[in-house]
C-alpha cells in the first residue's frame, strides 16, 4: 500500500487542479463554447433553452402529444450553442411589405445573426475585401466579388463559373429592382459545397447551402431562381393529392460520392441505399437512379426516367441529398405532396422555418427508418393531409421572389452596417 508521503500528496492537489483547469477550459463561457451544451448560466438555464426560448419555440414542444415523436430533421437552430442572441437586432420592414403579404424578419434574423456574428464588433476595410477575394478557402478561392453602390451592381469574376453563374446574376438583379439594395461589398461563391472553416473569420457568402460546422453566410439557393415551379403551377397541373398514388417517389442521378470512391464505396451512398430499398418494397417505394453508376456490387437497377413536373402524382416525395442539398427542394415543397426529409448537416436558407410533423415527415439520417415512416404516413391520411397543406403554404409565402428578395436586402443591409468605406465601383456586369 502506497503510503501517503508529504511528496505524495502535493502530486495529487497538483494532478486535481490541473484537471480542473483543462475541464473549465472546454466549458467555460470564454473558450471552446461548442462545448458548453449543459452549461448552467446564472439563471439556472443552458444556452440552448435560451436561444430555444429566443425562437420562440420553432420546434414541436417536446412536452406536447403527437402521433409520433421525433426530433427535428433541421436541427441548426439547436446547434447554436454558444452564441450571444442577445444582441439588438434592427427593426425590420421589407420594402415589399403590403397588406397582403409581409416578410418574417422574426423567422430569418437568428439564421442572419448566426451567420454575421463571427464578424461582430469589427469594421469591414477595402484592404480585408480585397484580401478575402484573393485568399484560398478550403483549397478554392471565392469566385465573385461584387460591389453595389446607388443601386448599380458590378463585379469583378474568377473563371471557369459555375453553371448556375446566370441564375445568381438574375436573382440580385432581380432583387435590386424590386428593392433597392444597398450599398455594400461582398465576396462569394457558388460551390456546392461550403468553403469556409469555422475556425475562419473569412466573410464568405455562398450561393448554395451551409452547415454550422462553416463560416459561409448563406445566401437563398441561387440555383433555384430561374426553375421554379411555382403553387399556382402545381394547383393547375397536378391531381389532387386524395387521387395521388400512395407511395413514396423518387428519381435522380448519381451525385453524391467522391469519384475515387465509386467502385467499392458507392453502393452506401443513399442514392444507391434508396434503390435497393425500392427493390425490397414495391408496395410502397418507387424510388431509384435514372442510371446505373455503382461499378460494382450490389448491382443496382436503373429506373425510367421522370420528369420533375411528373413528381406530383405521388403523394410522398423524398427529398434526398447528392452532393449536398438537393437543386429540387423548393419545388417540392410548393408540390402539394408530403416531403420525407433524412436528417443533414446541410441546410438552405428557410430551413431555418420548418418544423417535424407540420412541414415535413423527418426520417433517420441513413434511411434507416423510412419504410417505417411511409407505413405510418398511410395509416394516418388526415395527418398526412394536413401535412401537405401546412408545406405548400409554406412555400407559398416564404419561396417566391418577394421573400428571396427580401432576405437578400435584410441580409445585406446588416451586414452593410459593418462597412466602413464607400463601396467601389468593380467591372460592369
Amino acid at each position: 500500500m502506497l503510503k501517503a508521503t508529504p511528496v505524495f500528496k502535493i502530486l495529487i492537489a497538483v494532478i486535481t487542479i490541473t484537471t480542473t483547469a483543462s475541464l473549465s477550459y472546454f466549458t467555460g463561457r470564454n473558450h471552446g463554447r461548442y462545448w458548453s451544451l449543459h452549461h448552467e448560466k446564472g439563471d439556472g438555464l443552458s444556452d440552448l433553452t435560451n436561444f430555444n426560448k429566443l425562437l420562440q419555440a420553432k420546434q414541436i414542444n417536446p412536452q406536447q402529444k403527437t402521433e409520433k415523436k421525433m426530433p427535428s430533421v433541421f436541427k441548426q437552430p439547436t446547434q447554436y450553442i454558444g452564441l450571444d442572441f442577445d444582441q439588438k437586432v434592427p427593426p425590420c420592414s421589407c420594402p415589399l411589405d403590403s397588406d397582403t403579404w409581409k416578410f418574417d424578419c422574426g423567422l430569418y434574423d437568428p439564421q442572419i445573426s448566426f451567420d454575421l456574428a463571427p464578424f461582430h464588433g469589427f469594421n469591414f476595410t477595402a484592404p480585408f475585401f480585397d484580401t478575402a477575394f484573393d485568399m484560398n478557402t478550403a483549397n478554392l478561392p471565392p469566385t465573385y466579388h461584387f460591389s453595389i453602390k446607388d443601386k448599380v451592381i458590378t463585379m469583378k469574376g474568377r473563371q471557369p463559373y459555375s453553371a448556375y453563374h446566370q441564375q445568381m446574376l438574375n436573382m440580385f438583379d432581380t432583387a435590386n429592382k424590386m428593392i433597392g439594395l444597398p450599398n455594400v461589398e461582398f465576396v462569394m461563391h457558388l460551390w456546392d459545397h461550403t468553403k469556409v472553416p469555422r475556425q475562419d473569420p473569412v466573410p464568405t457568402f455562398t450561393g448554395t447551402c451551409k452547415t454550422t460546422s462553416s463560416n459561409d453566410i448563406l445566401l437563398p439557393y441561387s440555383y433555384t431562381w430561374n426553375k421554379e415551379l411555382d403553387v399556382e403551377w402545381h394547383d393547375k397541373n397536378c391531381p389532387k393529392f386524395s387521387e395521388r398514388t400512395d407511395k413514396l417517389f423518387w428519381r435522380g442521378g448519381c451525385t453524391g460520392p467522391t469519384i475515387g470512391f465509386y467502385k467499392h464505396v458507392k453502393p452506401f451512398y443513399l442514392r444507391n441505399r434508396i434503390s435497393l430499398l425500392s427493390d425490397q418494397h414495391p408496395d410502397l417505394l418507387d424510388a431509384g437512379l435514372t442510371s446505373d453508376c455503382t461499378e460494382g456490387e450490389p448491382k443496382i437497377q436503373s429506373r425510367s426516367f421522370v420528369g420533375e413536373k411528373d413528381f406530383c402524382k405521388y403523394k410522398y416525395l423524398l427529398l434526398l441529398d447528392g452532393n449536398t442539398v438537393s437543386g429540387r427542394s423548393q419545388n417540392l415543397f410548393r408540390s402539394g405532396s408530403v416531403i420525407f426529409k433524412p436528417e443533414s448537416p446541410f441546410y438552405e436558407h428557410y430551413y431555418v422555418g420548418l418544423k417535424p410533423y407540420v412541414h415535413y415527415i423527418p426520417v433517420k439520417e441513413h434511411l434507416q427508418d423510412l419504410v417505417e415512416q411511409v407505413r405510418w404516413a398511410n395509416n394516418n391520411p388526415d395527418k398526412v393531409n394536413e401535412i401537405a397543406h401546412n408545406a405548400k403554404e409554406f412555400a407559398k409565402n416564404h419561396l417566391n421572389r418577394k421573400s428571396v428578395s427580401c432576405y437578400i436586402w435584410r441580409l445585406l443591409t446588416r451586414y452593410a452596417e459593418q462597412m466602413a468605406f464607400t463601396p467601389r465601383l468593380l467591372d460592369p456586369l
